[in-house]
Parts: structure tokens; C-alpha cells; sequence
């Protein structure tokens, strides 16, 4: 065996040890830090992304309720529209029932 190493040389073997120690904690902080920005980065692109889609989504939904306000406004319009067509039908049918009681009472009175 060898006695004759030195104290400086422990020391120093001790330190170089202590620096692979803290390079490898480093390298490892690195990594992990690298890890991190890259998972941050697709974050952002997924907040990005959703943000397209309630856009997409809001602009639908604004669509749906104009729609939703035509269709009401017709129905509406609809609704009111057949009770003149109905009171016109059912004029019709009272003025040409009128005429046949008129015709056939003229023809009565005749003979």
C-alpha cells in the first residue's frame, strides 16, 4: 500500500468528487429545467389552441341565438297571419252559401 499520499492530495480527491457531485446536480437541474420549458411550451400552445375553439364556440352560440331570434319572430308572424286567411275562407264560404240560399229561394218564389 501506499502511505505516502499527502493530505492536499485527499483533499483534492475529496473535492474533485464533490465537483463531479455538484456538475451531475446541475446537469440534473438542467434537465429538469429543460423538462419543464418544453411542457410549459406545449401549455401554451393548448390554452392557444382551446382559445380557437370557445372563439369557434362563441361565434357559433351568437349565430344560434340570432337564429333562434328569426325563428321566434317568425313563428310569431305565422301565428298571426292565419286568423285573417281563416275569417277570408270562412268569408268566402258564408257569401257563397248566401248566394245559393238567394238562388234557391228566387227559385221558390218563381214557381
Amino acid at each position: 500500500m501506499d502511505t505516502n499520499i499527502s493530505r492536499n492530495e485527499i483533499f483534492l480527491g475529496n473535492r474533485s468528487t464533490n465537483l463531479d457531485k455538484q456538475r451531475q446536480q446541475i446537469d440534473s437541474l438542467r434537465q429538469s429545467l429543460t423538462d419543464v420549458k418544453a411542457i410549459a411550451k406545449n401549455n401554451i400552445y393548448k390554452i392557444t389552441e382551446r382559445e380557437e375553439k370557445l372563439e369557434t364556440l362563441s361565434k357559433r352560440i351568437d349565430n344560434l341565438k340570432e337564429t333562434t331570434q328569426q325563428f321566434s319572430n317568425n313563428a310569431s308572424k305565422l301565428k298571426k297571419k292565419p286568423i285573417p286567411a281563416m275569417y277570408y275562407r270562412i268569408g268566402i264560404i258564408a257569401v257563397v252559401c248566401v248566394v245559393i240560399l238567394c238562388g234557391t229561394l228566387f227559385t221558390i218564389k218563381t214557381t
